[in-house]
């Protein structure tokens, strides 16, 4: 069966703290570990940028379930497309903190506000783009990745 890749984007429905992050990043880990499923979830500011590789009608199934979560609203499709490979293979579910990265990485604070949904949706080959500049520093820092499969 060939592989599949959906992104999206959302708005969080409020600022998600530390604890947060980490209970939906458990729950995705332990999820996408028995469905098969990869991928890497972006937040930055408000908004929430995520990539799931898979089995499409697994993927598709998950996605479904996502658009129902209450901590976010207005959940777009920006792109879906078979795929030969992973990108994210060893990644139940890699995670960016864009808070935390811009703040390591010397980013001007005046850039934050650009990083919305409506941004990205205005530029949507830009999430794609976002997410290959960012795939090749996971586990690089602490805002970076974390246990692969944890």
């Amino acid at each position: 069966m060939p592989l599949f890749s959906l992104a999206y984007l959302s708005t969080a429905t409020r600022r998600m703290s530390d604890d947060d992050l980490l209970d939906i990043l458990r729950a995705a880990r332990r999820f996408n570990t028995a469905q098969g499923i990869t991928g890497m979830l972006t937040y930055f500011g408000d908004t929430f940028v995520q990539v799931l590789e898979g089995e499409q009608e697994t993927v598709l199934a998950l996605m479904q379930h996502i658009q129902q979560d209450t901590r976010h609203r207005s959940v777009t499709v920006t792109r879906t497309r078979e795929i030969t490979e992973r990108a994210f293979t060893e990644w139940a579910m890699a995670f960016v903190n864009g808070d935390r990265f811009q703040d390591e990485a010397g980013v001007h604070p005046g850039l934050a506000p650009s990083f919305s949904a409506d941004a990205i949706l205005a530029h949507a080959d830009r999430a794609d783009a976002l997410m290959d500049t960012l795939r090749p520093g996971l586990g690089a820092s602490s805002s970076i990745g974390a246990s692969p499969s944890a």
